[in-house]
């Protein structure tokens, strides 16, 4: 049965929640992704910032992405974490359950 575990790769890449919404969009751009992990400065998970998000309440408003901080979308949305010895099937289930699948 496969795990969690055996269809992660490398390190989790986040962003600080003192870090910009600029910061984030650059980011998101140079990794091809659609989304990236906040966290605080202790480490501990924040929530998500998504391009949808950067768009719809940031560029949309016109606000100023070097302005705004991340720290605006910390807890914005309910962190789902799971163990990574957790079977393939359960994660999905818990991802869909929680809509992130």
């Amino acid at each position: 049965m496969r795990t969690v575990r055996d269809v992660m790769h490398g390190e989790m890449e986040v962003l600080r929640t003192t870090e910009t919404v600029a910061d984030a969009a650059s980011f998101l751009a140079a990794h091809g992704e659609d989304a990236v992990p906040l966290c605080l400065l202790d480490g501990s998970l924040a929530g998500t910032v998504s391009t949808r998000d950067i768009l719809a309440q940031v560029v949309a408003k016109g606000r100023d992405p070097r302005q705004v901080s991340l720290a605006e979308f910390a807890g914005a949305t309910e962190v789902v974490a799971i163990d990574v010895d957790v079977p393939l099937a359960d994660a999905v289930a818990v991802m869909c359950r929680h809509g992130r699948a």
